[in-house]
């Protein structure tokens, strides 16, 4: 703001001396010699005239000035070209400003404690735990069947880490993992004995939707987990897929009902509900040359499907929703990148599901990632893009080394991490 009053003020005094000159010219000519065309010229109109012109001028530019200004103020920006800054509450701008750079830039990763450790596999949080959080307090870990042994175990690793990330930076992390149901997708419950819910596919109506929901925020609360990513929202497309046993139906209006339902119920229990995928993966080919999956829907049929079942989901209560790695040039202006690279498409989702959701990325250890990006390039591109959380980098120190270079450098406008990592807090904060 203070720059563009700079530029107001000199553009005004330029043309007060332009008018100024024109006065004096205008006075002076009748003194000197007259030519044949100044006889009979109306002097006084002309100065009226030229006064008009000026001060026309000053009041269209200040005009324009003022627009900016008001729209600046209304969306809390400092009305630079680029990202738009975002205020957040006074708590959250508060932490915000006590935080460095290097530990904002942490809480946009969700990582392994494999990965953050080097451990090659973490069933304790002890020292190796606590250095590496008081070094870089990631803003989640996510585990794996791998990681319990039985429900007091559980408990003590999540519990210890939860206490480290105080420590280290009066936070929580997210606590994540993936729990839908079934054999195949239920790590908790495999591992530590609890029943294991029906698969969704198998689900048949809202109400055993909710029923499996609760009977899984339970035990997730139970250790300490906070986050599920479990929401899948892609439609039952009848074609072979990987992902055909986590859709909930084939119908949106039935399936974003069913998932409203599991949002409310997640976020009643206190776990951070995650949906995915946008656009979804079901009706997504892999093409054989490339290895990257592709969507040939339309805006019109990922309206009526993606972001209705998205946007019933958010507004019951689900915190986050996933850009797939998938190829689909309808949501990217034509070009040919992945959704979770695409401003573009992920301006599409956030427009659709409001400024509070959080965007994730896709697993950036997916074969279609990390076979045409390095960890730290992929990382850049979805920081750009506008994703707030990154998950499962292949590498996270290159990830995460390489979105404090890029603000550094220039290339990744701090306003993003800034905007990122508000959304973050706002959860966080009201953690307990």
């Amino acid at each position: 703001m203070r720059g563009n009053k700079t530029a107001t003020g000199i553009l005004i005094a330029i043309e007060v001396l332009m008018l100024a000159a024109v006065l004096v010219i205008i006075f002076l000519k009748p003194f000197g010699r007259s030519s044949a065309a100044d006889e009979g010229r109306d002097w006084s109109a002309e100065l009226e005239d030229a006064s008009d012109e000026a001060t026309e001028a000053m009041f269209v530019y200040d005009e324009d000035e003022s627009e900016e200004a008001d729209s600046a103020e209304d969306i809390g920006t400092d009305s630079d070209e680029g990202t738009a800054r975002i205020v957040f509450s006074d708590e959250v701008e508060s932490k915000l400003e006590e935080m460095t750079l290097e530990e904002q830039a942490a809480q946009m990763f969700i990582t392994t404690p494999e990965e953050l450790t080097g451990v090659a596999q973490a069933t304790t949080a002890g020292d190796s735990t606590k250095t590496a959080i008081s070094s870089c307090p990631v803003g989640g870990l996510v585990y794996s069947s791998g990681n319990f042994q039985g429900t007091s175990q559980a408990a003590e690793l999540i519990g210890n880490t939860q206490l480290y990330m105080q420590d280290a930076i009066g936070l929580y992390a997210f606590a994540v993992i993936e729990e839908e149901g079934g054999e195949d997708y239920s790590p908790v419950a495999s591992a530590l004995g609890y029943d294991i819910q029906d698969l969704p596919s198998e689900w048949i109506t809202v109400e055993t939707a909710g029923e499996s929901a609760a009977s899984i925020a339970s035990y997730l609360s139970e250790i300490g987990l906070n986050m599920n990513i479990a929401l899948t929202t892609d439609l039952y497309e009848g074609t072979e897929s990987v992902y055909e046993d986590r859709t909930r139906g084939s119908d949106a209006e039935t399936v974003a009902e069913i998932i409203a339902e599991e949002a409310e119920t997640y976020d009643s229990a206190g776990i951070l509900g995650v949906m995915r995928y946008f656009p979804e993966k079901t009706s997504a080919a892999v093409d054989s040359e490339t290895g990257y999956l592709i969507s040939s829907r339309t805006l019109e049929e990922i309206t009526a499907e993606e972001l209705t079942v998205m946007s019933a989901g958010a507004e019951a209560g689900a915190a986050a929703a996933v850009v797939g790695n998938v190829i689909n040039t309808n949501l990217t202006d034509g070009e040919e990148i992945l959704c979770s690279f695409s401003a573009e498409a992920v301006s599409t989702l956030r427009d659709a599901l409001g400024e509070d959701v959080l965007i994730m990325t896709d697993s950036l250890s997916e074969d279609s990632v990390t076979e045409h990006y390095t960890a730290a390039e992929a990382a850049a591109a979805a920081v750009c893009a506008g994703c707030d959380i990154l998950y499962m980098p292949e590498d996270f120190e290159e990830a995460y080394q390489a979105v404090i270079d890029g603000v550094s450098d220039g290339s990744i406008d701090e306003d993003l991490i800034h905007n990122a990592v508000g959304r973050i807090l706002t959860y966080k904060l009201e953690m307990e």
